[in-house]
């Protein structure tokens, strides 16, 4: 069965994530948003479809090779050193 994709709880609204399938409150502390032109409501503030944890490995997973990579080599460097 497919989840809905916002949910309503005693913590007001809530969003399904689509990378982790958790539902989290829909604010800034979990969700990054966006300003979107529409052309009847003129700007409109969105959530993005990945929480705040996602974000990172579901868009830019170069980042975490970067970090990783960074960390291997600072060891590295003071071995030899």
């Amino acid at each position: 069965m497919k989840k809905q994709r916002y949910i309503e709880t005693e913590l007001g609204t809530e969003k399904l994530c689509i990378e982790c399938q958790e539902h989290w409150p829909l604010d800034d502390e979990f969700w990054y948003f966006e300003n979107r032109k529409t052309k009847t409501q003129g700007v409109v503030r969105r959530a993005l479809s990945v929480c705040k944890c996602c974000y990172i490995p579901r868009y830019k997973p170069h980042l975490l090779l970067g970090a990783k990579n960074s960390i291997e080599n600072n060891s590295h460097a003071r071995v030899a050193a």
